[in-house]
């Protein structure tokens, strides 16, 4: 076909054809049927370029970034074999894609939409596509190589998490060594000044990957800047004063806030914390919950002791100058980040500096590189003092662990719990052997290595008749466990999921 002027695809019956193919319905509704395009393109330019032609067709039709699906026999044509899509992915991706590679049909050397495609491709998770695509806009313009190093290195990370999540070890270790490399030698610098772009690694995966200590300090500092100029563009009415310090010279009763947006969900930090806020002596605390999600007001009216006597303030719909001008309002002493470099984080609040005391506790597990917050929270074994170069802010040590955590739970809340069952019979509720010692690790995926599978294997066998239970997030992440475990010597049989 490349030797026409015109290459016609028909769209519609290809996706006819390949919805047939699924083994079960396609959740109602069903994605609107994609129109026949064409791709009119020079002549000259397909023969020199012919990758491009497969990458609108493999974006079109195949889910680069998943793993391929595994071969079974076709439902509808016997003695036939096939690989079927994920249904959901694909019709979104139509859906998010259609407009773009329509654009791209007509002018396929649209930069613009060739980008555009890319964050389409960045937010559905196809990781291959995105650097594909960014490869293809270099080779179409080699004016715009910046651009593409700093976005190919975001793409590059993201797919070395994606590599973790699914304990892809030897891929992961191999795009990281090219991510990495590729800062090292200096390859990011020059790009981002040029396009104002912060480092492109997120300091949750730098705490993830075997970063040095002095490059997490590097990501962390620049993402803490990054949030220090964007309160410029929301200015203060008038800098904040201080002056109910006066009132705990008075009353020596401090006045601590605590800012979350993990505080009263399902989650570590909200679950360790609440014990801790329920103990504080109320003659001596006057504690605050700042809220930056909505929804945990309700979660917290659900809590079996109450909040303890915390006074909620919920902050998530307003600004970050809004929020800090709250938080001065209520007078807080020693304003309190249980989030740091993770989800949901509103570190401009604290950059407009609303108390006279800032702390990070708890929720990130390294510096937070910013000026505005003055402490860390840490015990002797993760700030060790020959680590505390690699802080910003000053480390206080709690002894003998800097981690609290819940004891007193109402039983007839937690799962697979009854007073009327025994323990055997709550093991098997939740699918696990009657007898024998269950040994549990509940950490996300990403956050393991073969290094640590190796040594999970060793405990195994050396504790004979016991299980593992573990998170699970996809068939193919279990046969890589499993894989893992199988390098020590020990069965698929001994894990739960």
């Amino acid at each position: 076909h490349t030797h026409t002027h015109t290459i016609s695809l028909s769209l519609s019956l290809c996706h006819s054809l390949a919805w047939r193919e699924l083994s079960h319905p396609f959740p109602s509704p069903l994605p609107p049927r994609i129109p026949s395009l064409t791709l009119s393109a020079p002549r000259t330019m397909l023969h020199q370029d012919p990758p491009l032609l497969a990458l609108l067709l493999s974006l079109l039709f195949l889910p680069s970034s998943a793993p391929p699906a595994p071969i079974a026999p076709s439902p509808s044509l016997p003695s036939s074999r096939y690989r079927m899509a994920d249904e959901h992915k694909m019709a979104r991706l139509h859906m998010a894609a259609g407009e773009l590679v329509e654009s791209l049909a007509s002018d396929p050397l649209d930069l613009g939409a060739y980008s555009r495609l890319e964050v389409v491709c960045k937010d559905h998770g196809e990781h291959n596509s995105r650097l594909r695509i960014l490869a293809t806009m270099q080779r179409l313009s080699p004016d715009i190589a910046s651009y593409v190093r700093v976005n190919r290195a975001y793409a590059l990370g993201d797919r070395v998490f994606w590599h973790a999540k699914a304990c892809r070890f030897e891929e992961r270790e191999r795009d990281f060594v090219l991510w990495r490399g590729m800062w090292e030698r200096g390859e990011w610098e020059e790009a981002m000044s040029e396009h104002g772009m912060t480092l492109p690694v997120l300091p949750f995966y730098s705490l993830v990957f075997p970063f040095t200590m002095q490059q997490v300090f590097t990501v962390s500092r620049a993402w803490s800047s990054r949030f220090a100029n964007n309160i410029r563009s929301e200015p203060l009415p008038s800098p904040f004063g201080h002056p109910y310090l006066d009132d705990f010279a008075r009353e020596g009763k401090l006045r601590v806030g605590f800012v979350s947006s993990d505080l009263y969900r399902i989650h570590p930090v909200g679950k360790s914390i609440n014990a801790l806020l329920r103990m504080l002596d109320p003659n001596r605390f006057e504690v605050f919950g700042f809220l930056v999600v909505s929804s945990q007001l309700d979660e917290a009216s659900q809590l079996e002791e109450g909040t303890g006597g915390v006074l909620l303030v919920d902050l998530s719909v307003e600004s970050s100058a809004e929020g800090a001008i709250s938080i001065n309002q209520e007078g807080v002493h020693i304003l309190i980040d249980l989030n740091g470099h993770t989800s949901g984080v509103r570190m401009e609040i604290f950059a407009h500096r609303p108390a006279p005391i800032s702390i990070h506790y708890m929720g990130f597990g390294a510096t937070i590189g910013a000026d505005f917050i003055d402490y860390f929270m840490s015990d002797p074994v993760i700030g060790t003092p020959e680590l505390s170069q690699h802080y910003s802010e000053k480390l206080v040590y709690l002894p003998p662990s800097f981690y609290t955590t819940s004891y007193r739970y109402d039983t007839s809340k937690l799962p697979f719990v009854s007073r009327n069952t025994t323990y055997r019979e709550e093991r098997a509720a939740a699918g696990l052997p009657g007898g024998g010692v269950v040994l549990c690790n509940f950490n996300h995926l990403h956050k393991t290595s073969r290094r640590m599978w190796a040594t999970w294997g060793r405990i195994l066998k050396e504790t004979p008749g016991s299980v593992l239970w573990t998170l699970n997030d996809s068939d193919e992440t279990k046969g890589n466990i499993e894989a893992e475990l199988r390098r020590s010597g020990v069965g698929g049989g001994r894990v739960r999921y």
